[in-house]
């Protein structure tokens, strides 16, 4: 079987090569969408906050002015 095996490795070396990066892709793929997905999270909860502080300033501005001009 060992032989067998050399023998196709070195008949197919791209053979070999391809199943290696096909392994690395897998494990990068699997590290790396968690991540992307935790980045884009992050980035859209501090996006919705800032939304909602600057929403909230400009009401507190509007309070502020129209109790200044009674």
């Amino acid at each position: 079987m060992r032989r067998g095996w050399s023998w196709r490795k070195k008949q197919r070396p791209w053979l070999h090569r391809m199943m290696e990066v096909e392994k690395l892709l897998i494990v990068f793929m699997s590290v790396w969408r968690p991540w992307m997905w935790q980045l884009q999270r992050n980035v859209l909860l501090k996006f919705c906050l800032v939304l909602d502080l600057t929403s909230k300033c400009k009401q507190r501005k509007l309070e502020i002015f129209l109790v200044a001009g009674e």
